[in-house]
């Protein structure tokens, strides 16, 4: 038992939490990492705010991220089976939600797949 709880605090030093939250961002962005930790109402906080950020800013830009054709609960729904594979974890949300509005919106599977791979690629990129 006392193993365990060694060990546990060890997990819990402060370099493991930095870089714990140092991984949930890519490039200054949450990504799927982060993604999978959050509750779901946290999810859905995240996508209102982020909306509604696109709204404010006059540039009426949401249609860029969004389909219409889906809710937040569709897209919460799309970004949890898109992070359930592990090469995806490193892709900004911000990213992955242009690739679910590609698929929500019917593009073709390729451009869908070149997508995503470019967004892996750059997600994988070393830091500046």
């Amino acid at each position: 038992v006392r193993a365990q709880s060694s060990s546990a605090s060890a997990a819990k030093t402060p370099s493991a939490i930095s870089e714990a939250v140092a991984r949930s961002f890519t490039d200054g962005f949450i990504n799927g990492r982060y993604w999978q930790v959050i509750r779901e109402s946290e999810k859905l906080l995240y996508l209102t705010g982020f909306f509604e950020a696109l709204e404010y800013g006059g540039a009426q830009r949401s249609e860029e991220y969004f389909a219409g054709s889906m809710n937040k609960h569709g897209v919460v729904e799309a970004l949890d089976k898109l992070y359930k594979k592990p090469e995806n974890l490193p892709v900004p949300v911000t990213t992955s939600l242009v690739i679910i509005k590609m698929t929500a919106d019917g593009k073709p599977a390729m451009d869908i797949q070149l997508a995503l791979e470019n967004a892996r690629n750059l997600a994988a990129r070393p830091a500046h």
